[in-house]
């Protein structure tokens, strides 16, 4: 059970990354980077 309710919690971050990366690209092309930094820490 909390497997699954972790696996959510993932997904929702995950989709969550996707949208900041396509907003972030949309208002400056600089700061992708520093979310992509974001990502390297986060990923595990």
């Amino acid at each position: 059970m909390q497997n699954s309710c972790t696996n959510r919690m993932h997904e929702i971050y995950l989709y969550g990354n996707l949208m900041s990366h396509a907003a972030s690209k949309k208002l400056s092309p600089k700061i992708p980077q520093s979310l992509e930094i974001l990502d390297l820490t986060f990923k595990v």
